[in-house]
């Protein structure tokens, strides 16, 4: 996958511009949110033939919360010292987002988050890491279950009608792994496609616009 981003992006932010050069001052942020999707996707080295003719999605179809997930997701890798993406490092990613979807989930599922969290960073500390000289984790790479994810969750947007992939979209696309330690990890802690469903048709109120990013963060940018 390719994730192309316009620069003009920066301008579509909830906050009031207060002139050009605060314009100019969230554009460089999301330029920055930008090079980490860039370091974990433009790295991939695909080609054509790899992506098999399917669409590729564009870096502006994922909302904020979404690309604030893959900036943590950035992070959480050269934590572990890994240069593959898997669908581990986007959970822990979601789970440690402050105030994100995901955590209204957990919370309202009463989930136990900590529980859940330690499970994750199991799978995550017993997967090899990378062996790079001077000690960085070099480029990174997506792996075939993090393009799958990413394909679930564009058609999870789909299917409720909503703008920008977002971090619930993400989440619905994770639980429908199947028989790999990270599934077994959320099924024991009771969360399924169904409850998170109508978790979420909760947070957003069912037949009522979205109050605020917040509560659902799949319309705004």
């Amino acid at each position: 996958y390719v994730f192309f981003f316009q620069a003009e992006d920066g301008i579509r932010d909830l906050v009031r511009s207060r002139g050009l050069g605060d314009v100019y001052k969230r554009q460089n942020k999301c330029i920055v949110q930008c090079q980490h999707w860039n370091k974990i996707c433009n790295s991939i080295n695909t080609s054509k033939s790899t992506i098999e003719g399917k669409n590729m999605v564009p870096f502006d179809k994922f909302s904020e919360r979404a690309q604030d997930v893959a900036n943590r997701a950035a992070e959480i890798i050269q934590r572990y010292g890994h240069n593959l993406i898997e669908t581990e490092h986007i959970m822990l990613a979601l789970v440690e987002q402050p105030d994100g979807m995901v955590t209204q989930i957990l919370d309202l599922l009463n989930v136990d988050v900590t529980k859940l969290t330690e499970k994750v960073d199991k799978i995550l500390r017993t997967t090899p890491k990378a062996n790079i000289w001077g000690g960085n984790s070099g480029p990174i790479f997506m792996t075939n279950r993090v393009r799958t994810m990413v394909d679930v969750a564009n058609n999870e947007a789909n299917r409720m009608g909503d703008e920008y992939i977002s971090t619930e979209h993400m989440f619905l696309a994770i639980l429908a792994e199947r028989n790999t330690p990270l599934a077994r990890a959320l099924e024991e802690a009771g969360l399924n496609r169904q409850n998170v469903i109508d978790a979420i048709q909760v947070i957003r109120g069912v037949g009522r616009p979205p109050r605020s990013e917040s509560k659902s963060e799949t319309h705004y940018k």
